[in-house]
C-alpha cells in the first residue's frame, strides 16, 4: 500500500506529465543525498526525475520534494532527531521513514545500510557497544569530480545523476535482503521448538539469531544446510557478539570427519568449529541428541 508521501508525489507526477523534480544541495555530494534520490527513483520509477541541485529558495520551492537542504521536512541540519542507538537521523533516514510503512523492514534497512551512512554524514558518536555495518556506499565518493577535473555545476550535476544510477541496484539488493529478513523472522518465530523451547528446529537455514537472542530460553538452533546435511548452531549472547550463551564441548572443537567422529562419539559427525559455536552432522537425529546434551548443561 502506498504511503502518504508516495501518493502525493504520484499525484504531482501525473499532473506534470510524468516529470518530478527533486531538490537538493549543489557541489560535492555524499551517500546521504544520493540515497535520498535513489529511494525516490526506486519507488517511483514510472516518473522521470530531474534533480535540481541548488540553494536558491525560489527554485527549491518549485520542486516536488526537497532533501538535505532548505531546512524543510527532509533536511537534517536543524533540530536533531536520534535513534535509540544514538545515531542521528540524516536526510535519507527521513525519506525512508515516509516512503515505507513496514517498521520491521525499515529497521532492517537501517541496520544493513542507513545507520552507517547517517552516522558518518552527521559525525555524532553512537552508544558504546553498538556495532555499525560497513559503509556499502563508500564508493559514491569516486563519482565526485577530482580537483583537476571539470567541477562546474553542470559537471557536478551529471556526476550526481551518475552516482544515483550506479547506487540504485545496490539499494534494490538491500531492499530484497531486508524483505528476506522480515520473512526469516516470521519463519523463525513460528518454527517448532523442542526441549521446553530451548531449541529452534528449522527445515532449512533462514537467518534466525535475532529471534533466538530475543528469547533468553533459546540455547541453539538445528537446521538443514544446502548440501542436505544438518547443523547445530549455538546462540550468541547479543547481536553481533562472538560470545555464546552455551558452547559445544572444548574436546570436540577444531575437528573434521574422522577426528570429529572420535571426539564427539557420533559416527556421522562432519566437523566441529574451532570456537564451539557450530557443528555439522549427516543426520538431524544426531543434532537433536547434541541439543539435548546442551539443554542438560
Amino acid at each position: 500500500m502506498e504511503t502518504q508521501l508516495e501518493h502525493e508525489l504520484m499525484l504531482m507526477g501525473d499532473r506534470q506529465k510524468g516529470v518530478l523534480f527533486g531538490g537538493t544541495h549543489p557541489d560535492i555530494f555524499h551517500p546521504d543525498d544520493v540515497l535520498c534520490a535513489v529511494i525516490l527513483r526506486t519507488e517511483l520509477p514510472q516518473y522521470r526525475w530531474q534533480w535540481i541541485r541548488t540553494r536558491n529558495d525560489d527554485l527549491l520551492a518549485k520542486c516536488n520534494i526537497v532533501f538535505d537542504v532548505g531546512g524543510g521536512t527532509y533536511d537534517h541540519h536543524g533540530a536533531p532527531i536520534f535513534y535509540p542507538n544514538g545515531v542521528m537521523m540524516a536526510a535519507c533516514g527521513k525519506v525512508l521513514n515516509d516512503m515505507y510503512d513496514d517498521h520491521i523492514l525499515k529497521e532492517e534497512l537501517r541496520k544493513g545500510l542507513f545507520y552507517t551512512i547517517e552516522q558518518q554524514d552527521n559525525g555524532v558518536p553512537i552508544k558504546s557497544g553498538y556495532k555499525l555495518s560497513s559503509n556499502k556506499l563508500a564508493c559514491v565518493s569516486s563519482f565526485v569530480p577530482c580537483w583537476n577535473e571539470d567541477q562546474s555545476p553542470a559537471a557536478m550535476d551529471a556526476a550526481f545523476s551518475e552516482a544515483v544510477e550506479f547506487t540504485i541496484p545496490i539499494f534494490k539488493r538491500e531492499l530484497i535482503k531486508a524483505n528476506g529478513m522480515v520473512e526469516a523472522r516470521r519463519i523463525a518465530r513460528e518454527a517448532e521448538r523442542i526441549f521446553d523451547g530451548k531449541v529452534i528446529m528449522l527445515d532449512r537455514y533462514v537467518p534466525w539469531t535475532d529471534v533466538a537472542i530475543a528469547d533468553p530460553k533459546v540455547r541453539c538452533c538445528i537446521y538443514r544446510d544446502n548440501s542436505g546435511s544438518w547443523r547445530i548452531q549455538m546462540v550468541p549472547k547479543e547481536y553481533g557478539s562472538k560470545e555464546l550463551r552455551y558452547a559445544l564441548p572444548e574436546s570436540w572443537r577444531a575437528t573434521r570427519m574422522t577426528e570429529a567422529v572420535i571426539a564427539t562419539g557420533f559416527d556421522d559427525a562432519i566437523f566441529v568449529h574451532l570456537t564451539g559455536f557450530l557443528a555439522g552432522f549427516k543426520s538431524k537425529e544426531s543434532c537433536v541428541k547434541v541439543a539435548q546434551m546442551i539443554c542438560n548443561m
